[in-house]
């Protein structure tokens, strides 16, 4: 087994709700979508985006993990986003660019107000799942995908 698996493993018990899916206010799992014309495109898996419960560890994913990080449910807010959910729910409807993230993750990327705001996604089978959310001033790696580019 690989580190990251033990830990997962290890924290079953502590986080049992880590894989529950958060709705968006409408009830809906679904929080926006990677098209088959994007996913081709870029080279990954067409499919929804779906946002986990997740675990506040640092190496931890989902909606408990960025709200465990003070500076960064700071940033989102003074953007005018009231919570981290909704900023998240908001670059999921709205993504504009597909980015490689430095470890080979897709980065979903909606630029908006001088903002790369930013999505880290992981493909679990049939959906994508939000590891992570970030408003950078500029978001780094590869342009993977350009919505309105060919």
């Amino acid at each position: 087994m690989n580190k990251s698996a033990l830990k997962s493993a290890g924290m079953a018990s502590k986080y049992p709700d880590a894989d529950v899916l958060m709705p968006k206010p409408d009830g809906s799992l679904d929080l926006g979508e990677i098209s088959q014309e994007a996913g081709a495109a870029a080279n990954v898996a067409a499919g929804p985006i779906r946002l986990p419960y997740g675990i506040p560890e640092h190496w931890g994913f989902g909606l408990q993990h960025v709200q465990a990080k003070p500076d960064r449910v700071r940033a989102i807010q003074k953007l005018g986003f009231p919570n981290v959910q909704v900023f998240i729910c908001d670059v999921a409807s709205n993504w504009t660019h597909i980015v490689e993230g430095k470890d080979g993750k897709p980065l979903l990327v909606w630029q908006k107000g001088g903002y790369d705001l930013t999505i880290v996604v992981t493909w679990k089978e049939t959906y994508w799942s939000v590891t992570t959310a970030l408003p950078y001033r500029v978001a780094q790696g590869t342009l993977l995908y350009k919505k309105g580019e060919k």
